[in-house]
């Protein structure tokens, strides 16, 4: 196979997997609910990751701490998130605006959706998750 036919798209949609015991979560009608990630071949994750590196250097003279990083992976993971679809925390439905609180306040699920994104296979043009 030619490298040039390897195609990717620039989002998938990720289902949200209780964090015990893997089964998805149900979004009370039949569904699951799910976040639509764009990947890491994507513009948006590069502009992404480019803004967080950035604003890291631009801090370089200090160290950074373990409070820092988490909040750089929420920060870059919120970027990434183009949309909660049937997600509900038992407050209301999640909107994009509040991605980087959720993960944050959620550790488990922003380590689903670091594991997802960094995944080339889940946004694989012809794969079942993009």
């Amino acid at each position: 196979m030619k490298i040039e036919k390897i195609a990717f798209n620039d989002t998938a949609e990720m289902v949200i997997e209780h964090p015990v015991t893997g089964e998805p979560l149900d979004d009370g009608k039949g569904g699951h609910q799910t976040i639509t990630m764009f990947g890491v071949q994507s513009q948006q994750y590069r502009k992404a990751c480019h803004d967080n590196l950035n604003n890291s250097m631009s801090k370089r003279s200090k160290k950074l701490s373990a409070e820092q990083a988490e909040d750089n992976a929420a920060q870059l993971l919120s970027a990434c998130t183009k949309s909660f679809n049937r997600v509900d925390f038992g407050d209301g439905a999640i909107d994009t605006k509040s991605a980087k609180e959720t993960y944050l306040a959620h550790a488990w699920l922003i380590n689903q959706v670091d594991d997802f994104v960094a995944d080339n296979k889940s946004f694989l043009v012809g794969s079942k998750a993009s």
